[in-house]
């Protein structure tokens, strides 16, 4: 009878003592399981896994400021390059033009200002390349067609003056291209079509340059000196 007791306190401690070995063994198994999580998000990790920082944009920013730069750089030389056609410098208005044609060969303005220039200083047909060029580039480009009218108009095609001096005010009125028109017309003693233009002119006309051009222009208006509206027109 007690061998059989004896046995049965062995069997339950044993029992018991398997299930704090189980115990043991689950509760270690949830502290590793904890530790890695905590390992996981520590803010180390969170910083290198989550957090990245976006680069700064500094490289195109910087891009963009060189580009703003360069457009006003050229800009401002493509108006010095206007500026001395205008004053009869034509070899520096084909120099200013190159320069600005070297940094960007699709500044059609430069194609037309080196062009006109190239045709003042009688090398007409690189000339009239060079304007094809730039209105090739962009058609529309009303000073660059009236910039064609005055070629033709330098070298006594006047039909074709008019042609293009009209067309360059489709989009945009250009006294000068009133006034050309105005000019051609007197040349062609039609007083009553050249004083409709020159009366165009003289309303856009902010600096009082018309009629003393007319007046300084004395062979262009010859054949309509005698005309009474024109003598008014010029007083």
């Amino acid at each position: 009878m007690l061998n059989k007791i004896s046995l049965r306190i062995k069997i339950l401690v044993a029992i018991f003592l398997c299930i704090i070995v189980i115990c043991i063994a689950t509760k270690e198994a949830i502290n590793n399981r904890d530790n890695t999580t905590l390992k996981a998000t520590t803010p180390e990790t969170i910083k290198n896994t989550s957090i990245k920082e976006e680069p700064q944009n500094t490289n195109s920013d910087s891009e963009a400021t060189y580009n703003i730069k360069k457009a006003q750089d050229l800009k401002e030389k493509m108006d010095e390059a206007q500026a001395q056609f205008y004053g009869g410098n034509y070899d520096n208005a084909i120099k200013l033009s190159d320069e600005v044609l070297v940094q960007d060969q699709g500044y059609y303005q430069a194609y037309c200002i080196k062009g006109i220039g190239l045709i003042y200083n009688k090398k007409y047909q690189e000339g009239m390349d060079n304007l094809n060029k730039g209105l090739d580039i962009k058609p529309d480009y009303g000073y660059g067609i009236y910039l064609l009218g005055l070629a033709f108009d330098e070298y006594g095609d006047y039909a074709k003056a008019i042609v293009y001096y009209k067309k360059s005010l489709t989009d945009e009125e250009y006294i000068w291209s009133y006034y050309n028109i105005g000019r051609i017309y007197a040349r062609e003693a039609m007083p009553t079509d050249a004083l409709y233009y020159l009366n165009k002119a003289l309303i856009l006309d902010k600096d009082n340059v018309i009629k003393k051009t007319v007046n300084e222009d004395t062979i262009d208006f010859q054949k309509i000196s005698g005309n009474k509206e024109y003598s008014d027109f010029i007083k």
